[in-house]
């Protein structure tokens, strides 16, 4: 396979007409990594896969894979069928009058090895050699995806570029497929941007992830720390569950309802400059109590506690779903807080409205300034 190269966007803008789509956009894809762009409908995730395929221009910014300028150097564009870069559309794009093989070989004209290359990609994209001389239609959603992926593999490209490959797919195929497509493109060690709607499939894609909202890159890093430390409480509940608790900040905790709380990572700007809290360095003055704050939890960081002695939660409902238990929670005295757990049914048996409970918090908080 190809050399894998550095992908490197900086500061790219497009609009068109009087639609800002992206909005100074800067982005580092090292060398073989994988790195997902996530973000709703009409974020511009696409139209940022597209400016690095050649499919669009910039407006302004630069472009680059390795030591090649792609786009913005004097206004100079790169065609994009000489920039070495795979595309894996969302519906796999196969012709459908061409067998596997000859979807696979359609962009090897001219190589000497043809036939060498289609078995490689083949094997990379987990492909039995028996598929070879079917078309299309005679196979499964998922293997057509890796048809497509084998297709883009041939060339030995660069780059590969996959939008949304894996929306048609229904949740276990596409499961299923995801893993092989992570699979190949370890084993092509082939540097790679997947755009998808999907947080989960977002976090587990790679080494990367950035997160676009309304045509800006939001925050980008590695998945694990993203989702640890988001940088909004929108970016929070966009990656997953969070519960967002009125707190004020104290003595490096963070009192709420639930009690005084460790502080994981301090995004209120109230903290401070060069002080460890809760293991992690934050920013700012430590502040007064009075400081309002919201405190984000994630509800796998909650622990419910039936026999507990300082009961602060009061169960409001409770829904079986399959060996999952549905447990509603009033927070405190009002009705102000409220949060909703999903236990595995054996913890909470024998467990009725209006039932008195403890919930702690394992891990600290992400505290953010207030609305």
């Amino acid at each position: 396979m190809a050399r894998a190269m550095r992908l490197v966007i900086d500061s790219v803008a497009k609009s068109f007409g009087s639609t800002r789509v992206l909005d100074d956009i800067s982005l580092d894809v090292p060398d073989g990594s994988r790195t997902a762009i996530v973000g709703a409908s009409g974020s511009g995730k696409s139209t940022l896969l597209r400016l690095i395929a050649g499919f669009e221009e910039p407006d302004h910014g630069r472009i680059s894979l390795g030591d090649r300028v792609l786009a913005g150097a004097g206004g100079r564009s790169m065609p994009a069928h000489r920039r070495g870069i795979g595309y894996v559309a969302q519906d796999g794009a196969l012709f459908p009058h061409l067998t596997v093989e000859g979807n696979i070989a359609f962009g090897l004209r001219g190589a000497r090895d043809r036939a060498a290359r289609v078995r490689e990609a083949m094997s990379l994209a987990a492909l039995d050699p028996a598929l070879a001389g079917r078309f299309p239609h005679q196979l499964s959603g998922g293997q057509q995806q890796r048809v497509a992926l084998a297709r883009a593999l041939a060339p030995r490209p660069a780059v590969i570029l996959l939008d949304e490959p894996f929306s048609a797919l229904d949740t276990g195929l596409r499961e299923q497929t995801r893993r092989a497509v992570i699979e190949a493109l370890e084993r092509s060690a082939t540097t790679a941007v997947l755009v998808t709607h999907d947080q989960d499939e977002a976090l587990t894609f790679g080494h990367g992830i950035g997160i676009m909202v309304d045509g800006r890159l939001a925050q980008s890093g590695v998945p694990s720390e993203v989702y640890d430390s988001p940088a909004t409480p929108e970016i929070a509940a966009f990656l997953g569950a969070a519960v967002l608790l009125p707190a004020t900040l104290g003595s490096g905790c963070a009192e709420c309802v639930l009690g005084r709380i460790p502080i994981r990572h301090d995004r209120s700007g109230a903290g401070a400059a060069g002080t460890e809290v809760a293991g992690t360095e934050v920013a700012g003055t430590v502040a007064a109590d009075s400081v309002a704050s919201l405190a984000m939890v994630r509800p796998a960081q909650f622990e419910l506690r039936t026999d507990a002695s300082a009961p602060n939660a009061t169960v409001t409902g409770i829904r079986r779903i399959g060996p999952i238990t549905e447990v509603h929670l009033r927070l405190g005295d009002t009705e102000a807080s409220t949060i909703e757990l999903r236990l595995p049914h054996h913890e909470v048996i024998g467990l009725d409205p209006g039932v008195r409970v403890e919930v702690r918090v394992d891990g600290g908080v992400v505290l953010y300034p207030s609305r």
